[in-house]
């Protein structure tokens, strides 16, 4: 093992950390570049501790690369954020797996628990009456039938028109909202749930979101978070020591080839500057970092900037918001045999905030309900102080609950998310966006750089590649397209270092 220290709090660790075989390619990378006091120097650096990073660098570190993970929060995950403080866990970010038939995460999922239970209490949106059990699936019946509609149109062909276009002309949908009063006063209204789905608003959002392949069966919820698929998805390089450091933000990355100023090399290195003022040579860069930064800070951190093809692919994919607003209540006063409380009105305090999903747990702390806030709902709540939007979702509970002879007591404790404002993410997942994003748009975000079909005379071997769930062309908005990015970009940078 050859290494170093160094002083800086955030990197007392071994900055070289190189198994064998690896030792003569770096030592001569060493020799030839002059590595400075403040340089590292590792085969791969993923900038990034999400799914998409974690997943790559596991794979990388058990191929027996020198690999390390900066990350610029004080935890890993990303937007997966498992919190333990409403006492038990509650996903913040990330909390579903969709479709558990032949997803790769499905192979983690014997160990953990999962809810695949639906119930919605519904709740009208005239008078706030609870609907019954009964009507109420019916009515989703109606509403699910409308998503497939989409989905077959999509990969029909049926032209990149928005998810609310489609709604206002689709003949089936049009006839079932007609068939009986309730239905009249509930459908129109349940469309609000789509928004939340895609978190973007209905107008902007292309039915190509749902175009592409998706695994079938069961939507599951995590019951213990999604922290802990993580964990085992990565775990190798989080036992070993120093391979992922947190609090280490990067904030240039300079894949021109010339390392360390300009220092002519025999191989074309990648300099990535943390705003620690620590330099990591490596022979690959793996990014990683949400589309919402990515779109913020390209200009910045990329040198030399990112191509034209690029850039624009960047900017032709959305980027969404969808907040939570988490509450522990001292008891629970909804009915033990429901999973979702839905309320679709225009009367409540603001638009956008209408499901409540039930944080399932054990029977003693089975007390908190998971509200969603999307799009103008969770811009507006982003700028509002927490007990301001506490008193906004009580407001709305208290009008659904009080035709239930309930007493809505005030929860015990709230976490809210802002996750819009968080530097580390600007929003949630991404999106189709009408007429502008194509497949083609995520597939040139994954491509690695420099491009060896870029038509230069001399192409270089490839130092930096990109990976996230808006790199993917089937499976984007979804952990377990993250998951997918991280292996296959794992993969590209192994082929890559073994010619």
């Amino acid at each position: 093992m050859l290494g170093r220290y160094l002083n800086n709090p955030q990197t007392q660790t071994l900055c070289l950390r190189v198994s064998f075989p690896h030792i003569r390619s770096l030592v001569s990378i060493m020799g030839d570049v002059g590595i400075r006091s403040n340089q590292e120097v590792f085969d791969v650096v993923v900038v990034g501790a999400g799914m998409a990073g974690l997943s790559a660098a596991n794979i990388l570190h058990r191929a027996g690369l020198s690999v390390v993970v900066l990350e610029a929060r004080d935890r890993i995950g990303g937007r997966i954020h498992t919190c333990m403080d409403l006492g038990r866990p509650v996903d913040l970010g990330a909390s579903w797996i969709h479709g558990t038939d032949g997803n790769p995460l499905a192979s983690i999922l014997p160990s953990k628990r999962i809810s695949t239970s639906s119930r919605s209490l519904l709740f009208r949106p005239d008078n706030f009456q609870p609907i019954p059990m009964d009507d109420g699936e019916a009515l989703w019946e109606k509403f699910w039938a409308l998503r497939e509609r989409m989905g077959e149109a999509a990969k029909r062909g049926h032209g990149d028109v928005s998810i609310k276009e489609f709604v206002d002309s689709d003949p089936e949908w049009k006839s079932a909202v007609q068939e009986t009063p309730l239905s009249q006063l509930m459908l129109p209204r349940m469309t609000q749930l789509l928004e939340s789905i895609e978190a973007a608003a209905l107008e902007k959002c292309s039915i190509k979101e749902f175009e592409v392949d998706e695994y079938p069966g069961e939507q599951a919820w995590l019951i213990d978070g999604y922290m802990p698929v993580l964990e085992q998805v990565a775990k190798d390089i989080l036992k070993t020591d120093g391979a992922v450091r947190l609090n280490d933000e990067v904030v240039k990355i300079d894949y021109s080839g010339d390392c360390d100023g300009g220092t002519s090399s025999q191989q074309p290195l990648v300099n990535i500057t943390t705003a620690s003022d620590i330099v990591y040579v490596a022979r690959k860069c793996l990014v990683t970092i949400p589309l919402g930064v990515m779109q913020n800070k390209h200009t910045s951190l990329f040198v030399p900037p990112l191509p034209t093809a690029k850039q624009q692919s960047l900017n032709k994919i959305g980027f969404g918001l969808l907040d939570k607003i988490c509450l522990r209540f001292p008891y629970r006063f909804w009915p033990n045999d429901v999973d979702f409380i839905e309320a679709f009105s225009e009367r409540l305090p603001y638009p956008g905030l209408t499901s409540f999903i039930i944080a399932k747990g054990d029977e003693h702390d089975d007390h908190i309900l998971v509200a969603f806030a999307s799009v103008k709902a969770a811009d507006m709540i982003e700028s509002m102080a927490d007990a301001e939007v506490t008193e906004l979702v009580m407001q709305v509970l208290q009008k659904c609950f009080s035709h239930m002879g309930q007493i809505v007591p005030y929860p015990e404790q709230v976490v809210i998310t802002r996750w819009g404002k968080d530097p580390f993410a600007r929003g949630s997942y991404s999106h189709m966006q009408t007429g502008r994003t194509t497949h083609e748009d995520r597939e040139e975000l994954a491509k690695p750089l420099p491009d060896l079909m870029s038509g230069e005379k001399f192409p270089r071997t490839p130092t930096l590649f990109f990976a996230g769930e808006h790199t993917v062309r089937d499976h984007f908005a979804t952990v377990h397209g993250a998951l997918l990015s991280g292996w296959r970009e794992a993969e590209r940078i192994l082929k890559g270092l073994r010619k």
